[in-house]
């Protein structure tokens, strides 16, 4: 039987207590007309809870409540359980004010923690929101009855450090409500080192889309459009792009090919909002069906000088790279200089000046900006390429490396990485961490079986691919020793969500051939301490045994304080390690990449392809959840990094 949809739509413009907003219903309005008139969602399979001003005409057909915490809390509870089953969709768009505020639990701890404002956010001196930590559960529940959630948050994330807003300045009213009562909570997780926000504490990647206005420490605003209606400036975005996709390609449609255009147009409408997707571009908007394993890309956006792209020189985008210009089909970027490469590709670009984290670039020929466009590094730039040895040299894996425009040959002592012929003819790829498997506790990333030299090239350019966050994190030295990553290990434990960020748990042990050593079935969770004078912005990977590059998690963490990465940002889920083909041992390489700068993504670091399927294509394996295997001030930009390493052994 075919999945049904489950839609939860929330605007509240008129709040008890004061705060008036004027944008947030007309917001779900949009959405509505965009589901019904377009997706072809029954009205049926509508809930609708809303909140207008006082003589504000709202038409529509659909029955509303009003939006109160008790029936905001009831209906999410509803969607966690049978009532949703395992082929539906459930979609929830919520449009208001976020709020910061100080949660006591009557124990003498105090910490600010994130939340939604409800109609009725204020009953007599009571404080009546839905916390960050309640909102998460509440969403893991529904997550257990369906992968295909997608939250919408048009609201802010938190109070953060940003200023508020001039409305004369911005022509606008930003979405933050200010609670600065102490507000009563038995349960909430009140550790210093905690990283709120209510799109923080939702799960994602396979199990949960989140789509968020703005970051942890920013301001979600709302405007009047060209016709004087008001909008958040994150649904106005998200309803223009969904609207210039035929009707035919609706139910097809993945996130990779609009979110681009939606980051662009809130940014360029409010630069001080950065609208941010939690989640794979592949996953489907609103259709059924599997969801593919896109490859993100760079962002390639055309400016009067030609374009600007979002990698620079510590991604190893360097002057005179060429990046290749794609679409958004394939969804996976196809054997470098390969006919389907080359037929897909639409166009190509140059770097001319190349900053740290951006770049900009001249085309190499006149072409046309496809919809939704991602590029990838198709030339290496000055002193960027991949430098790579043959031990022993062998002329014809020589000549077929000397086509790659994205290595070096070099020396075996100069090498990044080693093609070492084995006994058995096949070729293994031997870096600092990976041998050729010659002894049996000797962990082997890949070997270029001797009847498939031919894709010596291929494999070589996926470990450019597995290896760039690693080439990126010893490139961030801004803030030498001030993050720090390290795991712990779970055991058996229920780590409950209102303590995962300050969980009672030892750490891993070390390794004697690793920073941490574990076996298959362990569960462990990461934890990342900042400590800078200043928040940085976070990224997780996991450089896997199999050749993945998975994204494990992206925060704001603030000065001074941790925070503790959990499966699929679930609070208190963890990491179950794993190894891939039975090998008997394997290691897991871990980067933290942090920066200074919130608005920065580094989400085209991911890559979903395995080396086995590299090596025999062209059958291409579905994502699996997990391979786990006092400062002077800085600069205005600062990157910084922490990398580990975890050995994962099968024990008989």
């Amino acid at each position: 039987m075919a999945g049904r949809y489950h839609v939860l739509l929330i605007g509240i413009d008129a709040y008890d207590g004061g705060g008036m907003l004027t944008g947030c219903v007309n917001d779900i309005d949009a959405v509505q007309r965009l589901l019904v008139d377009r997706v072809g969602v029954p009205r049926a399979q509508i809930r609708r809870l809303a909140a207008p001003r006082t003589g504000a005409a709202h038409e529509t057909d659909v029955a509303e409540e009003l939006p109160l915490l008790d029936t905001m809390r009831a209906a999410l509870e509803r969607l966690g359980t049978n009532e949703v089953g395992r082929e539906d969709r459930v979609f929830i768009y919520y449009s208001g004010h976020g709020t910061q505020c100080i949660v006591s639990d009557g124990g003498g701890r105090r910490f600010a923690r994130e939340a939604l404002l409800p109609k009725d956010k204020k009953r007599g001196l009571e404080n009546r929101l839905l916390f960050d930590w309640d909102l998460n559960t509440l969403i893991a529940r529904i997550a257990t009855r369906t992968s295909a959630v997608t939250v919408v948050l048009d609201c802010c994330n938190s109070g953060g450090a940003t200023r508020d807003f001039d409305v004369t300045e911005t022509k606008g009213l930003d979405r933050f409500w200010p609670t600065p009562e102490i507000t009563l909570a038995a349960g909430a997780d009140l550790s210093a080192g905690s990283v709120r926000g209510v799109a923080s504490a939702l799960g994602s990647l396979q199990r949960c889309q989140v789509i968020a206005a703005c970051r942890d420490d920013e301001r979600a605003r709302e405007s009047a459009g060209e016709e004087g209606l008001s909008n958040g400036e994150l649904t106005r975005a998200l309803v223009t792009q969904l609207s210039a996709v035929p009707a035919t390609e609706v139910q097809d449609l993945r996130w990779g090919r609009i979110w681009r255009g939606v980051e662009a147009a809130v940014r360029d409408a409010n630069p001080r909002q950065s609208p941010w997707l939690s989640g794979r571009f592949g996953r489907r908007v609103f259709g059924f069906g599997p969801d593919d394993d896109t490859d993100p890309g760079y962002a390639v956006v055309q400016v009067p000088a030609g374009y600007r792209v979002d990698a620079g020189s510590l991604a190893g985008v360097t002057v005179d790279a060429e990046i290749g210009v794609y679409g958004a089909d394939p969804p996976a970027f196809p054997p470098l200089d390969s006919a389907l490469d080359l037929a897909a590709r639409k166009g190509t670009i140059r770097v001319v000046r190349a900053e740290r984290a951006s770049s900009e670039a001249v085309a190499t020929a006149r072409f046309v900006l496809p919809e939704a466009p991602r590029g990838r590094l198709v030339r290496s730039g000055r002193d960027a390429s991949l430098r790579v040895a043959l031990a022993p040299n062998d002329a014809d894996l020589a000549a077929q490396l000397a086509t790659s425009p994205l290595v070096e040959q070099v020396a075996p002592g100069l090498a990044e990485l080693t093609l070492t012929r084995r006994a058995d003819g096949g070729w293994a790829l031997v870096d600092d961490v990976h041998g050729t498997g010659k002894n049996a506790d000797e962990p082997v990333l890949a070997v270029i079986p001797a009847d498939r030299l031919n894709m010596a090239r291929a494999a070589v350019e996926h470990y450019h691919a597995y290896s760039a966050p690693l080439r990126m994190a010893r490139a961030c030295r801004d803030l030498p020793s001030l993050l720090r990553l390290w795991l712990l290990d779970c055991g058996d434990a229920a780590v409950a969500a209102d303590v995962a960020q300050d969980p009672d748990l030892p750490q891993v042990q070390p390794g004697a051939h690793a920073p941490y050593e574990i076996s298959v079935g362990d569960r462990v969770c990461f934890v990342v301490d900042n400590a800078a004078e200043v928040a940085l912005s976070v990224a997780l990977f996991d450089c896997a045994p199999s050749g993945r590059v998975l994204l494990l998690g992206e925060k704001r963490v603030p000065r001074l304080a941790k925070h503790a990465f959990w499966f699929e940002d679930t609070l208190g889920a963890p990491f179950t390690a794993g190894l891939p083909d039975e090998r008997r041992v394997g290691v897991d390489r871990v980067a933290a990449i942090a920066t200074t700068r919130p608005e920065v993504s580094l989400r085209y670091l991911e890559s979903h392809q395995t080396f086995a399927e590299v090596l025999a294509p062209p059958v291409r394996a579905g994502l699996r959840l997990r391979d786990l295997g006092g400062a002077e001030e800085p600069p205005a930009e600062s990157w910084t990094s922490a990398l580990t390493a975890v050995r994962i052994v099968r024990r008989d």
